[in-house]
C-alpha cells in the first residue's frame, strides 16, 4: 500500500514539475497561464486526482461512518473528522498539534488502511 501511495505521490508530484516548468519556459510567470494545452493537462490531471480520491477514500460500508465538524472542547471549537468501516471497532484517538489540517486527501491516504480496524477520530 505505501508503495503504491508513494509511486502515485511521484507521478504527481513529477507531472506537476513538469507542468510547471513548461508554463515557466514560455514566458514572466507574473502572466496568467496561457489557454491551450498546458491548461487542458492540468485539467486531466486534477480530474483523475479527484475522482480517484472520491473512489479511494470513501466509507461505503453499511455500518461505517465519515463525519467532519467543528465541536466546542474546553470553550474552543476544535475541527474532527471520525471515520471508520465500523462503529463497532475500538476508537484510535490521533492529536494532531497543528497548524494545519491533518485530514486532507494525503492524511486520508495515510490512515486509509486503519479504517478497517478502527474507527479514528
Amino acid at each position: 500500500m505505501m508503495r503504491r501511495l508513494s509511486v502515485r505521490v511521484f507521478l504527481l508530484v513529477s507531472l506537476s514539475s513538469a507542468l510547471a516548468a513548461s508554463l515557466l519556459s514560455q514566458g514572466n510567470a507574473a502572466q496568467p497561464p496561457p489557454e491551450g494545452a498546458e491548461l487542458q493537462k492540468l485539467n486531466v490531471l486534477m480530474s483523475f486526482v479527484r475522482s480517484r480520491n472520491a473512489r479511494d477514500y470513501v466509507v461505503a460500508s453499511p455500518n461505517g461512518v465519515d463525519e467532519a465538524k467543528y465541536v466546542v472542547i474546553g470553550g474552543i471549537e476544535q475541527w474532527i473528522t471520525i471515520r471508520g468501516e465500523d462503529l463497532n471497532n475500538p476508537v484510535l484517538l490521533i492529536l494532531h498539534g497543528g497548524p494545519g489540517d491533518a485530514t486532507n486527501p494525503w492524511g486520508y491516504a495515510g490512515f486509509r488502511s486503519w479504517l478497517k480496524r478502527f474507527t479514528v477520530v
